[in-house]
């Protein structure tokens, strides 16, 4: 027996070490990816003084890798998966998503289908839907069409839509949260 583990040692310490490295990437729940495609082992977010990644705990038997967005706090979006197979989805900030092993989520053709725009109601000039465009500086209600109608809503505060609707216009009502004040209105 001692012979075959002296035979084995290489292998052995490396089945010992990669099962480390995994249970260490699992528990660091910030960093983690989810598995390799290529060997099974975990992908995580690694950083280093010239940038970041996306790596796999097997290096460097595995040298699976993604790039990552240079600028931008990452936050991993355990609730979505990537329809085109990407390792997993990334939030940039409050800026845009990223599937890992894809790119930018707002370059997919597949965007409006994974992340739909959440209407207000039916646009009053076509048979279209409004929903809310938010900007650095301004947020609107614009259709979904693009035919050019829009409605401003409060520049500040935090808009929440909710389920009741206006019974004059058919559109949502919203909850306009502006510091300490709480108003119900509809847009």
């Amino acid at each position: 027996m001692y012979a075959q583990l002296e035979a084995n040692k290489k292998e052995l310490t490396s089945n010992i070490a990669g099962t480390i490295k995994d249970e260490a990437a699992l528990e660091d729940k910030k960093n983690y990816i989810g598995t390799c495609k290529v060997c099974g082992h975990v992908l995580r977010i690694v950083q280093t003084d010239s940038g970041r990644f996306v790596g796999c705990t097997g290096y460097p038997d595995c040298r699976n890798s993604y790039p990552l967005p240079k600028a931008g706090a990452l936050t991993v979006l355990r609730s979505k998966e990537c329809k085109k197979g990407g390792a997993a989805v990334l939030k940039v900030g409050n800026k845009y998503n990223w599937a890992v092993g894809i790119g930018p989520c707002f370059t997919c053709d597949l965007e409006k289908e994974c992340y739909p725009p959440e209407t207000v109601g039916p646009c009053p000039e076509c048979d279209g839907s409004m929903f809310l465009i938010n900007f650095k500086d301004t947020r609107f209600l614009g259709c979904t069409k693009r035919c050019g109608y829009t409605h401003s809503v409060p520049k500040t505060g935090k808009l929440t839509l909710l389920d009741k609707t206006c019974e004059t216009c058919g559109w949502k009502l919203f909850r306009l949260k502006d510091g300490d004040r709480l108003k119900k209105s509809s847009v």
